[in-house]
C-alpha cells in the first residue's frame, strides 16, 4: 500500500472566486474531513478575474452550502502564474476558465493540470461547463451544488485510483489482515 509523503494540491477555479469555485472547494473539504482524508490533501479556490477579491463568497453561495449542513469560509482571491507550478490538479468550471488558465502556463507539463471539473462527474458526456449562477436564482445555485457535489464525487474516485489515496482505517484493516475495499465502490 502506497501512502503520499506529502499533501495532494487542489484548487478550484472560476471567475470570480465567489460562486461556483468556492462550492466546490467546500464540497471537496467536507467530503475530504468525511473521509478522514484532510490531512493528504490541501484544497483552495481561486477567480481568474480579480472583481471581488477579499470579499466573502456570495450570500447565495453560502446559503446553499449552509443548507446541505457545510459551513465555510473563504476570502476571493486571484490565480496567478505561480498556482500552476504549486498545484498537482486545478479544476476550472467552464472553457472561458480553462482558456484563462492556460494562457498563464509556462509550459506544457502545467497545462496537463488544468481540467474541466465536470470531465469527473459519472454519466455526463455532453456538458462540461459549471453554469455560472451569478446572475441567476437561488435554484441556479442549487444547480450548481448538485453538478460539484456528483463531479467531486468522480474525482474523489479518480484519487483514488490514480493518487491511491487511503482512509486511515482501512490502512488499519488491512494490518489486521482484513481486505481494503474503496468505500466509494458499491461491492
Amino acid at each position: 500500500m502506497y501512502y503520499m509523503s506529502t499533501k495532494l494540491k487542489v484548487l478550484f477555479v472560476c471567475l470570480g472566486n465567489i460562486c461556483r469555485s468556492p462550492i466546490a472547494h467546500a464540497i471537496f473539504l467536507d467530503k475530504l474531513n468525511k473521509l478522514k482524508l484532510n490531512h493528504q490533501v490541501e484544497v483552495n479556490s481561486k477567480g481568474t478575474a480579480n472583481f471581488h477579491l477579499g470579499q466573502p463568497p456570495d450570500a447565495r453561495c453560502l446559503k446553499i452550502l449552509k443548507q446541505h449542513q457545510i459551513e465555510f469560509n473563504h476570502q476571493a482571491s486571484q490565480i496567478c502564474t505561480s498556482d500552476l507550478d504549486y498545484y498537482d490538479y486545478i479544476l476550472v468550471m467552464d472553457h472561458l476558465n480553462y482558456e484563462d488558465v492556460i494562457n498563464l502556463a509556462s509550459n506544457p507539463t502545467a497545462n496537463q493540470k488544468v481540467l474541466l471539473l465536470r470531465s469527473f462527474e459519472v454519466g455526463n458526456q455532453t456538458d462540461f461547463n459549471v453554469p455560472d449562477p451569478y446572475y441567476s436564482t437561488e435554484q441556479q445555485f442549487d444547480e450548481v451544488f448538485h453538478i460539484c457535489l456528483n463531479s467531486i464525487d468522480g474525482f474523489i474516485q479518480f484519487l483514488f485510483t490514480k493518487q491511491q489515496l487511503y482512509l486511515d482505517n482501512l490502512a488499519q484493516q488491512q494490518n489486521n489482515n482484513q481486505p481494503v475495499t474503496n468505500p466509494n465502490c458499491n461491492y
